[in-house]
């Protein structure tokens, strides 16, 4: 396609250089078209985006030579060229081969008077030219008293059909070629004509190299073939500059993140580890997909065929700024063409949608890294801080369990919203369902049938609405959500929350990380290379994949542990089956109480520090270990909680050994107990309770502490 692309437009070129010529020869163009280029309102364009939309560009022009009535009009060449590829959606197939970028000619179908009240051009319906590689030629005409662009010369049977008025534009490279358009001069003092071009997406991300930098950046308009002079062709069409911060929050929403450690011996349910905040720089950087004016109408369906039976989203007024991933949509009118979906005779054109039209709106998204196995990680569907209580059908019934659709035909329309900022969890980053727009995926519930989204789900008793992530085999997962309302007009933030659910007993682990970004990204669905070009089949819009917030841990599942040293232990002077000293050790796993406290279970490992009592040489660095459980020393079976596990210090080290030890036992809530006694027939005996210490290498963590009723108890 490609290669049918660049020979079709250089055939195209030298046909328009004599059509020129011969228009020149008939007597209808003389002296030079006067023209100014502008830019009314050049938005901010994302850093991050392959296909950013610039502002449009409206050409006014005056003056020129008397045409004459039935006369050929001059076509013209216009090309508008930028500082990075253009990115605008490629459509049609053969003739009607072009791209999304239009040029509207007099403001069709707006109603809008120019400078001298002459307002006909705007009362037009807007009129496709099919034929985009070739333009479309048309004659001077008069309807009505207005001097007009025609189908045919004067008295054949197009001399009162209005010309076409929407031209596609052919893109290569950084520059868009409109091909044929027919330059009718105003003439007449104070009268004008305007061209305005609509539809140009950039690569922004290939200006800036995906810098922070604020850049500008400027279009050159120029006419081929005709005598047309600009006085300023150069307007600013949109200012780049990054557009999303991201960050991850703490467990209540409250402060940037503290990584949250939760110990692996308690069973944790829709525990809130963190939550994913996600920034705009400015006010119009998320968009939903057309220009929303009701509580989630931005997700904006759109038929894909003619008989298509979905709402239909339209956005054709000429200059309007819609603030949308979508720009200027029309359907357009005239012979053959009922849609901006197909093309003449009916042809569908290629491409997901029509011109102008984005295939859905922002998308936010969190690429997790190490989820730990064993661990249900879920997300909420909907942004938290979207003030949403609940969801119902269009006919006032309420969704049932696990169907979740805030927009679309069938599913039914959000209630409840009493905030601006609501997006919702779509079932991947360029997933596009067949009527043009994306229902939300089906919500995994943990428990209750109401879709809630509390700030703080864990304290406040409610339900929120939850999706379950499956992760790869490597731990990897993404979630991804689509804006679906926004105000352009304020820096908004996205919150997110992150939840887990696990049983008691789980494997440690740390580093659990997401990196957070726009979506779609490279290299799924699409390449770097393919995104930051014109594309007839890849989605609109995509963004480089350049995460902000890379990497950052929030979750730490950490090994349940209490650290008990016995400070002197000893089998001094031990003969075995005679006399001698031995240590009797007992540790408790106190973790049942009457407090609700969660119960755990484990092994001890002992670490015996010591030797020869009196020694000068220091045997602390190479201790000697041994393993107590159930059964005893050595034992593989967990000590259970409310249970007791004993053993003798001379089951782990030799006779005539004294030192210390110390046990770290991987439950909560340990204590201990020794007791030295000879073996003999005196009957000797100390005891003592074992000290409760530190872990130098948990105590370093963010581990949750007691409660005021744990602390008591234990």
């Amino acid at each position: 396609m490609a290669d049918f692309r660049k020979w079709i437009l250089a055939l195209s070129v030298l046909a328009l250089v004599f059509t020129g010529l011969a228009s020149a020869q008939s007597g209808t163009s003389g002296s030079a078209i006067s023209c100014t280029a502008n830019s009314a309102n050049p938005p901010q364009l994302r850093t991050e985006g392959y296909t950013e939309l610039v502002g449009d560009i409206k050409l006014i022009c005056k003056d020129g030579t008397a045409p004459l009535l039935g006369a050929l009009i001059p076509q013209a060449n216009i090309v508008v060229q930028l500082p990075g590829t253009i990115t605008s959606r490629l459509i049609g197939k053969g003739v009607q081969a072009g791209s999304e970028a239009l040029l509207l000619i007099d403001e069709p179908d707006s109603d809008v008077l120019d400078a001298a009240g002459d307002n006909y051009g705007t009362t037009l319906p807007q009129i496709l030219c099919t034929t985009p590689l070739t333009g479309c030629q048309a004659w001077v005409g008069a309807i009505g008293g207005h001097m007009t662009a025609v189908l045919g010369a004067t008295g054949s049977s197009n001399a009162s059909i209005n010309a076409p008025n929407v031209y596609y534009g052919e893109s290569s490279g950084q520059s868009v070629t409109f091909f044929g358009v027919p330059i009718l001069a105003p003439v007449t003092a104070g009268l004008t004509r305007a061209y305005r071009i609509t539809n140009i997406r950039v690569n922004a991300n290939g200006i800036t190299g995906g810098g922070s930098n604020f850049t500008n950046v400027l279009a050159n308009v120029s006419f081929n073939n005709v005598q047309v002079t600009i006085s300023d062709p150069n307007p600013t069409v949109g200012y780049i500059q990054q557009s999303l911060s991201a960050s991850f929050r703490d467990t209540t929403n409250s402060k940037a993140v503290a990584t949250a450690s939760l110990y692996q011996c308690a069973a944790e349910t829709n525990y809130p580890v963190a939550f994913l905040r996600f920034s705009e720089l400015f006010g119009t950087a998320f968009k939903t997909r057309v220009n929303g004016g009701t509580p989630g109408s931005g997700a904006g369906a759109y038929p894909n065929t003619v008989s298509g039976s979905y709402p239909i989203a339209i956005q054709n007024t000429p200059g309007a700024v819609y603030n949308s991933e979508s720009d200027f949509t029309s359907l357009f009118s005239g012979t053959g063409v009922n849609t901006a979906l197909t093309g003449d005779a009916g042809v569908p054109l290629s491409g997901n949608a029509g011109a102008g039209l984005a295939d859905y709106g922002t998308r936010l998204k969190a690429v997790f890294s190490n989820l730990p196995g064993g661990v249900s990680v879920y997300v909420s569907t909907t942004n938290v801080n979207d003030g949403l209580n609940t969801y119902t059908l269009a006919g006032g019934t309420p969704e049932p369990s696990g169907v979740f659709a805030p927009y679309g035909t069938s599913a039914g329309t959000l209630t409840g919203s009493t905030s601006p900022e609501l997006a919702a969890l779509v079932p991947s980053e360029a997933a596009v369902d067949a009527d043009g727009s994306v229902n939300p995926v089906n919500a995994t519930i943990a428990g209750g049938t109401t879709y809630t989204n509390p700030t703080n789900p864990s304290t406040s008793g409610l339900t929120p609405g939850l999706f379950l992530l499956n992760p790869s085999s490597s731990g990897g997962a993404t979630a991804v959500w689509e804006v679906i309302q926004t105000l352009p007009n304020t820096n908004e933030s996205y919150d997110f929350g992150v939840y887990v659910t696990y049983p008691a007993g789980l494997t440690p682990v740390s580093g659990v990380t997401a990196a957070l970004s726009y979506a779609p990204t490279p290299t799924v669905p699409f390449s770097a290379t393919d995104a930051g070009k014109a594309s007839s089949s890849l989605t609109i819009p995509r963004f480089a994949p350049t995460p902000t917030a890379s990497g950052t841990s929030f979750l730490n599942i950490v090994a349940c542990n209490t650290v008990l040293l016995f400070p002197y232990v000893t089998t001094a002077m031990l003969v075995a089956g005679q006399s001698g000293f031995d240590t009797g050790i007992s540790i408790a796993n106190t973790s049942t109480d009457p407090f609700n406290t969660p119960t755990s279970s484990g092994l001890c490992s002992l670490y015996w520090y010591g030797g020869t009592p009196g020694s000068i040489t220091a045997t602390a660095t190479n201790p000697q270990t041994s393993v107590l459980g159930a059964g005893g020393v050595n034992s593989n079976v967990p000590i259970i909680s409310g249970t007791t596990a004993l053993t003798l210090a001379s089951q782990s080290v030799p006779a005539g050994w004294s030192g210390y030890m110390i046990a770290s036992c991987n439950f909560q809530f340990a204590h201990g107990y020794a007791a030295v006694s000879d073996v003999g027939v005196r009957n000797i005996m100390a005891s003592y309770l074992a000290l409760i210490i530190g872990n130098y290498s948990t105590t370093l963590r963010n581990v949750p502490e007691f409660t005021a009723v744990e602390a008591l108890d234990h």
